[in-house]
């Protein structure tokens, strides 16, 4: 093909990404986008820049490259809710330029002889390439990873990793001696698979994509694994430094993440299939998926067992074409640092969410792209009926895609319609309960309040669901019923100063200075950077505490009486 025409297949791309997420500028900050961007003051001055790069604790995830595109879109667009329309288009940028590298890409491999019996059916390799690109530029799964402007991540690094693609398949698919290939093609690509990891270290799966890609053509020797090793180690060091980060400052620890090995067998056997399906029919999609019982016991092992029974039907297929099941592995490879053996921090919502699969849906994409277009060419498809065949999906996915971007237009919208698709979320009910509760609307108050217990009724092992319900309860002045939340938010999170203050105003609300006394004390002991404020409170109780209750007198006065 002619650069000319390339080049205006490429602006297509670009444009009808463009036309299909034309709405996504009129969106504004959800979930987390405000600690990322609005109120994150890294984006602030020079100082800032220099934190997003030397202190990986500064900011929420250590992604330096994504958290300087925003401090440079930040000099771009300015700061506030207005800036967020500039973010977003960003985005859509990123992921359709995206699309236009998976063309290329996949052009070449389509292209390109493999091994088996199946050789590549003539004048295929175009519109299969073409179709894939189309299908992950329009794909109303990759929504989640575009219309969310913290999902930077995603959009970013998925545009460095094929690059990165792009650079070492120039670089690896020839006969001639390592000291005779044009090693400046492998220091780009390694140059672009370092800045994809800088911007998600999920891409440390794309060394072993690569492996199996050469495998699939019969060009994985000695000499390619020698060269992928640097790219294998550039992604193990990213991905235990993100695996560490993830537990000790972003927060994956506690019950929430306390799987059995079996249950993460479990997990990994299942998610894969979740997936699967919501490529290939995404008709429900939401923001929050209820997560799934994980229990041995059950016939859950079903679908480890489908996932073993699918890989071994492909791996007896080889001999016919190796890119079933080149394709399969690649999936799942990709998905691997979400499927459960790591703990990451939306596994206390859900096991599962779109942005988990943006990468991991190519091979997929691709593996049904090539076998619909070659089902149509052996019934004597022509050049029209594959053309009207691309216009027909894209249409479709473009349809749906822009009706999965409305949701995305503010926190509210996002939040209603997840629990339009799964009305027992409860981190949904608990957002949805804080928003409304900050309006002066006495409806709206009234519906967090009942939200609020909702939260706490579907998830009562998260402390800030029991405080959220012992509050709202308290400020009904209903102290009896708030009692009890309060006291297991405390138990839930001890070192945690909100449910001891809260649970001291109950307990005087009810009458009981003795349980506000021990309240008290045990605030003093756990908490010291608080005994500050809660000295002017032992005073208090002490005077209200009744004759007979001399333990407690005694210990409150001895506090009093220490300097600290």
């Amino acid at each position: 093909m002619s650069r000319a025409p390339r080049s205006l297949l490429a602006l297509l791309l670009l444009l009808v990404t463009a036309l299909t997420y034309r709405s996504v500028g009129e969106a504004g900050y959800v979930w987390d986008d405000d600690d990322y961007v609005a109120e994150n003051e890294l984006l602030d001055d020079a100082r800032g820049l220099r934190r997003i790069w030397l202190e990986p604790r500064a900011s929420p995830q250590y992604y330096p490259l994504v958290f300087t595109s925003f401090w440079l879109e930040a000099r771009l667009f300015g700061r506030g809710p207005a800036a967020a329309a500039g973010h977003h288009l960003v985005n859509v940028l990123l992921h359709g330029l995206s699309a236009v590298l998976v063309w290329l890409v996949l052009e070449l491999l389509f292209a390109a002889p493999g091994l088996g019996r199946a050789p590549p059916l003539a004048g295929l390799a175009r519109p299969a390439a073409f179709l894939t690109a189309l299908c992950f530029a329009l794909h109303p799964v990759h929504v989640e990873s575009v219309a969310w402007i913290s999902e930077r991540k995603n959009v970013l690094s998925g545009l460095l990793a094929l690059g990165a693609v792009r650079a070492y398949l120039a670089f690896a698919p020839t006969d001639l001696p390592l000291r005779e290939r044009r090693w400046s093609r492998y220091t780009l690509a390694a140059l672009l698979m370092a800045a994809a990891l800088l911007s998600k270290s999920i891409t440390a799966t794309v060394p072993a994509a690569l492996a199996l890609v050469l495998w699939w053509k019969g060009r994985l020797g000695r000499r390619d694994l020698l060269c992928l090793l640097p790219l294998f180690g550039l992604g193990v060091a990213a991905g235990l430094h993100t695996a560490y980060l993830e537990v000790t400052h972003v927060g994956a620890r506690g019950g929430a993440f306390a799987l059995e090995p079996a249950q993460r067998i479990l997990l990994a056997g299942r998610a894969p299939w979740f997936y699967l399906g919501q490529l290939l029919w995404p008709a429900q999609l939401s923001f929050y998926y209820p997560r799934w019982p994980l229990d041995p016991s059950s016939s859950a092992w079903t679908f480890p067992c489908a996932t073993a029974g699918l890989l071994f039907a492909l791996w007896s297929w080889r001999a016919r074409s190796r890119g079933p099941l080149a394709a399969i592995l690649m999936f799942g490879g990709t998905l691997f640092p979400v499927l459960g053996f790591v703990d990451v921090y939306p596994f206390r919502f859900s096991y599962v969410a779109d942005h988990f699969c943006y990468l991991a849906s190519l091979p997929v994409l691709a593996l049904a792209s090539y076998g619909a277009l070659s089902v149509l060419r052996r019934r004597g498809a022509g050049p029209l009926a594959l053309a009207l065949t691309l216009g027909l999906v894209a249409g479709a996915l473009s349809l749906r895609t822009q009706r999965r971007v409305r949701a995305f237009r503010d926190y509210e919208t996002l939040l209603r319609d997840t629990l339009a698709q799964v009305p027992d979320c409860w981190i949904a009910h608990a957002n949805l309960a804080q928003l409304l509760a900050a309006r002066s609307d006495p409806d709206q108050q009234a519906e967090a309040f009942q939200r609020f217990l909702r939260a706490a009724e579907l998830e009562p092992r998260d402390a800030r669901n029991r405080l959220n319900a012992g509050v709202a309860l308290l400020v009904r002045r209903r102290p009896a019923a708030a009692l009890p939340h309060l006291e297991a938010a405390v138990r839930l999170q001890p070192e945690w100063p909100r449910p001891y203050a809260y649970l001291l105003r109950c307990q005087r609300a009810l009458g009981d200075p003795a349980a506000a006394a021990e309240t008290a004390l045990r605030a003093w002991q756990l908490l010291p950077e608080q005994r500050a404020r809660l000295a002017p409170l032992l005073r208090e109780l002490r005077r209200a505490l009744p004759p007979d209750a001399f333990e407690l007198r005694r210990a409150l006065a001895a506090l009093q009486s220490r300097p600290d």
